[in-house]
């Protein structure tokens, strides 16, 4: 039987909870008994691990340390019973769930599990373990501890690997990190010393920026500099969307150097490099060429890149992105704070909607629409809206419950709950044959504030993958609509988890 807090019995917890004792004896809330039904639903799972990790995620979000808890334990009962290679890795996970909680009696435990287990993995991967414990460590406070995985990491790494000289890199960084330069300028050295033996001109173009960024890190601007140069110089053999992508990146690295002569330097030979072949990687490259410009506040480069990406992209044959290529535009004019040729690009793509077939144009209604929300022009978004609501009913069955449930969150967007319920309606009733979006309905449903009707599609699954799924987003979504300030929770990264 597993035990938790010395004091009950898992089987005995979810006894009480199938009772309603809550403590105060008054009956569970749905949001509880959402949880309860989770919880049931793994309790006891051997065979499917993923699904109790799953639930874990869900309580720690919820804030539900008990259940949580629990579950942590019956998870490390399952961890030896998996293939001896994947055992490191489950228990990694646990390290992170466990340090998340603060648990530090786990957390180590769990490490002590990790490195008597490691040897069932191949050196890269023990190198990767070791780095990954290091961090743990920092965030414990235990710099000691973190510099011994670190030594231990630099050791195994193997010699044949082609990204070597990038993990000497990331283990220098972090050695940084722990405040001692004396080790990462070994690392370094090492580092050198093995990116110019990589046969994979990328993996040696990685190694390169991440030198680079922990010489920057060590405030040595022109040996990082250097490095930046000796990178640049193996660019030319990519392929030219490979090229241009590469030249961006030494961009944004010059720009945290502070050199930003040779990052407008870098973003010339992007453009000049910009594979013509390919309308939408031509797009995508102006778009992101702009996005560094404006961040070097060279609002005219910015504008002039974006010109050359709206001339290409009614090239492009994809019906599927082009609207979302369009999209990328009008956020860079959004983030240039030019409202006026957002607006225009959003008529100018609109014209262009007759072209495309019934999935791409109601796709392109609802991501059109969430432009509009992002430029507070809501009657535009929720005319857009409307026509893609138009749209469903004559797209095939399969995806038509999914096709609603975006519609829905996108009224959430601009403010219209009423829609967002009827639209919600519509998604689970589509029609037998059809595959219902049991997990969007529920978590938006939740997100709305309706956390009955949540609950009520949640537990209309068939499948006990989708079960869980749809209670563990129902779960989250409400947690976050009663409580906003998890979005300040460890691990949060701008969205829904």
């Amino acid at each position: 039987m597993i035990q938790f807090k010395k004091v009950c019995s898992l089987t005995g917890v979810v006894l009480l909870l199938a009772m309603g004792c809550t403590g105060q004896g008054a009956p569970p809330t749905t949001y509880e008994r959402a949880k309860q039904e989770l919880f049931a639903a793994v309790q006891n799972e051997t065979q499917y691990p993923s699904r109790v990790e799953w639930a874990i995620t869900t309580f720690y979000w919820s804030g539900d340390t008990e259940k949580g808890m629990a579950l942590l334990q019956h998870f490390m009962e399952i961890v030896p019973t998996l293939p001896p290679s994947l055992q490191p890795l489950a228990y990694y996970r646990l390290v992170s769930e466990y340090s998340r909680l603060k648990d530090i009696p786990r957390t180590k435990e769990v490490i002590r599990k990790i490195l008597e287990t490691i040897s069932n993995a191949d050196s890269f991967a023990q190198s990767q373990f070791h780095i990954s414990i290091a961090r743990t460590y920092i965030k414990l406070g235990e710099p000691d501890r973190a510099k011994e995985m670190l030594d231990k990491a630099l050791a195994v790494v193997p010699d044949s690997l082609d990204v070597k000289a990038e993990t000497d890199a990331t283990i220098a960084n972090l050695y940084i990190k722990l405040n001692d330069p004396a080790r990462a300028k070994a690392a370094l050295k090492i580092a050198l010393e093995d990116a110019p033996k990589s046969r994979d001109d990328y993996s040696r173009s990685h190694a390169y920026a991440a030198i680079a960024e922990a010489y920057r890190k060590l405030n040595d601007l022109g040996k990082a500099n250097e490095v930046i140069s000796e990178g640049l110089s193996i660019v030319p053999k990519f392929s030219a969307f490979s090229q241009s992508v590469d030249f961006i990146a030494v961009a944004r690295e010059c720009v945290k150097l502070g050199d930003s002569g040779k990052a407008k330097q870098a973003l010339r030979k992007a453009l000049e490099v910009v594979p013509k072949e390919l309308p939408q990687s031509q797009s995508y490259i102006y778009t992101s060429i702009a996005a560094e410009y404006i961040d070097l506040n060279v609002p005219d480069k910015a504008e002039a890149a974006l010109g050359k990406a709206i001339e290409v992209v009614p090239k492009s044959d994809d019906d599927f992105n082009r609207p979302f290529s369009y999209i990328q535009i009008v956020d860079m004019y959004i983030k240039l704070k030019d409202f006026s040729k957002a607006n225009a690009l959003l008529g100018k793509a609109i014209e262009m909607m007759p072209k495309l077939n019934q999935n791409a144009r109601t796709n392109a209604y609802i991501a059109y629409a969430e432009a509009y929300a992002r430029l507070k022009s809501l009657d535009k978004a929720k005319k857009l809206l409307s026509a893609a609501l138009g749209r469903v009913s004559h797209l095939d069955s399969y995806i038509q419950s999914h096709h609603y449930v975006s519609i829905a969150k996108a009224y959430l967007h601009v403010n219209d709950l009423a829609k967002a319920k009827e639209t919600l309606v519509k998604a689970s009733q589509v029609a037998r044959s059809a595959k219902i979006d049991y997990v969007g309905i529920a978590q938006t449903y939740a997100n709305i504030g309706d956390i009955e009707q949540a609950y009520s599609i949640a537990r209309k699954a068939p499948e006990t993958d989708e079960k869980i799924y749809a209670l563990s987003a129902l779960i989250k979504a409400w947690a976050f609509h009663e409580n906003p300030a998890l979005t300040q929770k460890e691990g949060y990264r701008g969205e829904l988890p």
